[in-house]
């Protein structure tokens, strides 16, 4: 089978874990596929505005440069006006529809494949519509319904929220994508939140949490943790305030107890704020940029998810279960989905200081009393979750929608 994927960020441009799912589908399509992408670059010249094609690892990769203001790479720590100006450009980008839409009549797929679009432009599921090629859009935050893409707890009625021009975004864009013929959804939170207000009335929908490489090492089971001491906690994600890492450090400070540690992983706007916060406390370590990051996991008793937004599906959730460590999460959105409270982790209420605390106490108690049982059963509630499973599930419902006739490898 012939595929386009597309997407803003590939390699080696990278935010988060939406990055990384998208660089592992590639990977695992392109063993039994022919596989092409269709991506951003910087402005890099006036010839960076036409897609240009190279080959990367097997993979035919287009970039190009979206007319706007300045590119997606750059968006961070832009004036607020400026990026106002360039959300605009970028749901209506002409551009990108004719840049895309010369990459599908080159490339003749069988199917696009689509996940965020923002920086590389909205148009692109009517550059898909117009070459009447079966399309699979995944559906990976709510950037579709706030430009920022993100909901704070306890923000959801805001007025930065609820006005008539948030609401107008999400309408035009509930245009501007349609129905493509299928709809994928990490999380139950994310279908639910997006049907509900009628997007994708017409596609076909499929829910399948993200998917992670199961050949991480297992060489520290959970018996090999049981005994270690201090109980050690890690925190790797964003270092954003929405990621809830300041309202972490704030609870680690307030827990007395001086036989646990916490070792923060990532990168962010946060940085140097994370590591002035944490200065005066032996217990807490910044660990900076972490490059072997499954053995980093599965180093420590616990991964803490505290997050202050609603989460789709968050990779890093199922990166600590595959390792073997149980997971603490905030209730809020998908990300505690994939936890059973007590069984592979431990679910908080979002923000709620004394629930963290007392959530905490609770993963300490399970290390004497089940922390093996907790750690082998973080491994068995992932292992359905690979990448080639994912990939199969997908091109199994382009069949059956009748979209894509028989599968050619």
């Amino acid at each position: 089978m012939k595929i386009l994927l597309v997407a803003s960020l590939y390699k080696p441009y990278s935010r988060g874990g939406a990055e990384v799912v998208f660089s592992s589908i590639v990977d695992e399509l392109k063993k039994n596929h022919e596989v092409s992408v269709a991506t951003i670059v910087p402005f890099q010249g006036l010839r960076s505005f036409f897609p240009s094609v190279t080959n990367e690892a097997g993979v035919r990769v287009y970039r190009f440069c979206p007319l706007n203001v300045f590119s997606f790479v750059y968006i961070m720590g832009k004036p607020t006006i400026l990026r106002l100006l360039w959300h605009v450009i970028d749901m209506f980008t002409i551009h990108s529809f004719f840049a895309v839409r010369s990459i599908i009549k080159k490339e003749q797929p069988d199917v696009v494949m689509t996940h965020n679009l923002k920086g590389i432009g909205y148009t692109i599921p009517a550059a898909v519509r117009s070459c009447s090629v079966a399309h699979v859009h995944t559906i990976q935050d709510l950037q579709l319904l706030y430009p920022v893409g993100t909901l704070l707890f306890g923000e959801e009625k805001a007025p930065i929220n609820t006005t008539i021009l948030v609401r107008l975004y999400a309408a035009i864009n509930k245009w501007l994508f349609g129905s493509p013929s299928i709809a994928v959804f990490a999380s139950q939170f994310l279908h639910d939140y997006y049907t509900e207000r009628g997007f994708f009335k017409k596609s076909k929908i499929i829910i399948v949490p993200n998917p992670i490489h199961l050949n991480a090492p297992r060489e520290q089971q959970g018996t090999d943790r049981v005994h270690q001491r201090p109980y050690t906690f890690s925190f790797f994600g964003q270092l954003e305030k929405h990621k809830g890492i300041l309202f972490l450090i704030d609870v680690f400070k307030k827990w007395k107890r001086a036989d646990v540690r916490l070792l923060i992983g990532s990168r962010g706007s946060l940085q140097a704020e994370v590591q002035q916060r944490i200065a005066d406390d032996p217990r807490m370590q910044y660990m900076g940029f972490i490059d072997d990051l499954p053995t980093f996991l599965a180093s420590v008793h616990f991964a803490i998810m505290p997050s202050l937004c609603y989460e789709n599906s968050p990779m890093i959730t199922f990166e600590n279960l595959a390792v073997g460590t149980p997971v603490i999460v905030s209730r809020i959105g998908g990300a505690a989905e994939p936890i059973q409270d007590g069984v592979n982790g431990f679910i908080f209420l979002p923000g709620n200081e004394q629930s963290l605390l007392d959530t905490l106490e609770r993963a300490v108690k399970s290390v004497e009393e089940c922390y093996d049982t907790l750690s082998k059963n973080a491994q068995k509630s992932v292992l359905d979750y690979s990448v080639e499973r994912y990939c199969e599930q997908l091109l199994e419902n382009l069949v059956k929608k009748g979209v894509c006739g028989i599968l050619r490898s």
